[in-house]
């Protein structure tokens, strides 16, 4: 309501405010006739040359084309008595006189012309200047008293007065709508409150002995009537929604109490009613009424959601049916037809880890052909430590996709999976930047002698971040790293001894 009446008020001062520009636009185009009549002066064009007044001929103007001969140009021209151009047009349509000066000033000796035949008259130029000037000083005349015809068809012989009162009663009109439509509209979201608030508190205090106390059967039979009693959809959801409160402040036999008690009240029919019949809010509402309410009978109900075409639907779907099925909270990836979304990932592990969920094993997901899942797989692997899935995941350092080897090697380190370290070596050079500098980051695990020379190779070729973390690796592996160190700096000429007092530096000990 508040959304309506905002848009009813910004409406009609849009219309208000084009009402008052168009009658400005009105009066200033009345003003434009007095305007001109009073700026404005006439006066007779007569040439001087020709002495033949009103009437100017001009004939016999013989011009020489390129060949030496001439040809004639035979024009007779009327100039009728005709007003000035207004002053404030004079900056754009000059005077008569000054269209001539204009012109006699321009050169007439054209090269150009001359050779193709052409002559150029400054006195007919002038001329045809001036008439133009005179044909916009017509317009702009006769302009106002056409706008000002149309306006006075659509008055309807009423003052223009008469209409600026009219709308702006009718403006005031708008703004007391307004103000009546947002005054009910907040009495009655209040309303709404107030009943939510004294509903919830009434059934909270039915309800709080079935989890607390140890009721006897009549006893909870009495409760169950209570509560059955509340047959509209609005009481029922209210009842739902204290059941989603108590389940998630409860655990052990209170949690299955309110299962039961969800069951039981057949409000998981509403809940079903959401997920089939609401828009995209309401279905993902009902899916996690399901899975925190429901049993694991409703899995099946829930996977179809899984492929919904609403993205929150989907994600809403992929967290119920994790939390239905223990067995197996992966299966619903098996069944993805649309691309997994990165932040899933984070759902699905925080959904995990907040309501105890136990990862089956992973290995066999590593092959599923999205690459999106393929990465929450291997992250899943090193944060569970998966160790029956090294072997799988070191085929991995193979794959096309250089984020898949990146996080491979990362998995790989966080299992202490070292067998791998000459296959990475012999890769570096073939890797891309990120994947490298991974690759030394690893080896601070598995350095030996015989790799020394390799990190040599890289203080001498690598980039930045590469012979700092190659300089790093060497100083912190042994005594003989740092003498080879400084070997290096002095044939490299003193490029990495910067390098080596960072390392060096005790405050920097813990990098590694």
């Amino acid at each position: 309501m508040k959304m309506l009446s905002g848009v009813i008020f910004g409406g009609r001062i849009r219309l208000i405010y084009l009402l008052f520009l168009f009658f400005g636009l009105t009066q200033q185009i009345q003003a434009i006739p007095e305007f001109m009549d009073s700026d404005c002066s006439t006066k007779e064009y007569i040439s001087e040359e020709s002495g033949l007044g009103d009437e100017r001929s001009m004939t016999a103007m013989s011009v020489e084309d390129g060949t030496g001969e001439g040809f004639q140009h035979n024009r007779m021209v009327k100039a009728d008595e005709s007003r000035e151009v207004c002053n404030s047009l004079e900056g754009v349509l000059p005077s008569e006189s000054e269209a001539y000066r204009q012109i006699e000033n321009l050169p007439i000796d054209y090269p150009s012309l001359d050779y193709m035949g052409i002559g150029f008259d400054a006195n007919l130029a002038g001329e045809k200047l001036f008439q133009l000037s005179e044909r916009f000083s017509v317009f702009f005349r006769e302009l106002p008293g056409e706008f000002l015809s149309f306006v006075e068809k659509i008055s309807l012989g009423y003052r223009l007065l008469f209409y600026l009162i009219l709308f702006a009663l009718f403006f005031l009109a708008n703004i007391a709508f307004v103000i009546v439509v947002t005054v009910i509209s907040n009495w009655i979201f209040n309303k709404k409150e107030r009943y939510y608030e004294n509903k919830r508190k009434e059934i909270i205090e039915i309800v709080s002995p079935y989890f607390y106390d140890e009721l006897e059967k009549d006893e909870e039979e009495e409760i169950l009537k209570q509560l059955s009693q509340y047959t509209s959809r609005k009481d029922r959801q209210i009842i739902l929604n204290v059941l989603l409160e108590g389940k998630r402040n409860f655990v052990g036999e209170s949690s299955s109490k309110i299962k039961d008690l969800y069951r039981v009240l057949d409000l998981h029919k509403l809940s079903l009613r959401k997920v089939r019949f609401g828009n995209w809010y309401k279905r993902s509402m009902g899916l996690r009424e399901l899975a925190f309410l429901g049993t694991v009978d409703f899995k099946d109900k829930i996977k179809k959601y899984i492929n919904d075409r609403h993205q929150h639907v989907r994600a809403e779907a992929i967290l119920s049916y994790m939390l239905l099925d223990d067995k197996n909270p992966f299966g619903f990836l098996l069944e993805l037809k649309y691309a997994f979304v990165r932040w899933d990932s984070f759902s699905i592990y925080y959904t995990m880890y907040f309501n105890g969920i136990e990862p089956p094993s992973m290995v066999d997901m590593l092959d599923h052909p999205d690459r999106e899942v393929r990465l929450f797989i291997l992250r899943m692997i090193s944060i569970y430590n998966q160790l029956d899935a090294v072997k799988k995941v070191a085929k991995c350092l193979l794959d096309e996709d250089p984020e898949i080897r990146q996080e491979a090697i990362i998995t790989l380190r966080s299992l202490e999976y070292f067998r791998v370290k000459e296959m990475m070596k012999k890769r570096y050079d073939e890797e891309c930047y990120p994947v490298r500098l991974e690759i030394l980051r690893s080896m601070k695990h598995f350095i030996e002698d015989q790799d020394i020379s390799f990190l040599e190779e890289r203080v001498r070729k690598g980039s930045f971040s590469e012979v700092f973390e190659a300089v790093t690796l060497l100083y912190r592996f042994s005594d003989y790293g740092e003498q080879r160190l400084w070997v290096l700096n002095k044939e490299l000429e003193g490029k990495i001894e910067e390098f080596i007092k960072h390392v060096a530096e005790p405050r920097n000990k813990s990098i590694a």
